[in-house]
């Protein structure tokens, strides 16, 4: 799927889930955070989160050069620096769900 080149790098725990995804000139990267205190309610196994546990300091390297980096749930900016093809931002804290937008 991602051809003869990597994406994006992700330095977060294993419970950080990801989609990238391209749509016209920008590149969107969907994070959901999977950490959460779960209990069994019955029998079924159907298990609620009662806390999530949030995620911080999530670098993400997207490889291109992209003029703006943000966050779709608020609109603000993500500092965003270049080392050679690749751009890096970190992502301070998520809670559930976030899009970092590229553009």
């Amino acid at each position: 799927l991602l051809g003869d080149r990597e994406k994006v790098r992700i330095k977060a725990p294993v419970t950080l889930d990801q989609a990238l995804y391209t749509q016209r000139e920008r590149t969107l990267l969907h994070l959901v955070n999977l950490t959460t205190n779960q209990t069994q309610d019955d029998f079924l196994c159907e298990a609620d989160a009662h806390e999530v546990i949030p995620l911080h300091d999530i670098e993400v390297s997207l490889h291109g050069k992209p003029r703006r980096a943000f966050l779709a749930s608020t609109g603000a900016d993500l500092p965003l620096s270049q080392d050679g093809q690749w751009a890096r931002v970190t992502l301070p804290r998520l809670d559930i769900y976030d899009v970092v937008v590229f553009e």
